[in-house]
């Protein structure tokens, strides 16, 4: 069944201790949409601000689009500048952190999906 979800619906994702302690702030997520082999991730990541720490989610892919501004992402070591209407995709597995070099916020929204068996 279609519906349409307002921001206002949905809470926003309180971060695990791990990821307050390794420097996550100012990454504000709200789960869109989701069930155990999707979800749809909305964020609002401030200036200044990352995801805390690397981390890898082995038992997931990740595409990401950025809708304004500009990320930086670390993957596997290689650093890479996403910007406005540009998109990434990370493998399951692979080490990845992000953050907002700019003095913009940045919009974003990401999907994870289930590692294929």
């Amino acid at each position: 069944m279609a519906k349409i979800v307002k921001m206002s619906d949905v809470a926003e994702v309180v971060h695990p201790d791990w990821l307050v302690k390794a420097g996550i702030r100012n990454y504000h997520e709200w789960v869109m949409s989701g069930d155990d082999k999707l979800n749809i991730v909305y964020a609002n990541i401030e200036p200044g601000s990352n995801s805390g720490a690397p981390v890898a989610h082995e038992w997931t892919e990740e595409a990401a689009f950025v809708i304004s501004g500009e990320l930086i992402y670390e993957i596997g070591g290689k650093r890479m500048k996403v910007g406005a209407n540009e998109s990434i995709f990370i493998p399951a597995g692979e080490v990845h952190f992000v953050k907002n070099e700019s003095d913009k916020p940045v919009l974003r929204i990401s999907i994870h999906m289930k590692k294929p068996a």
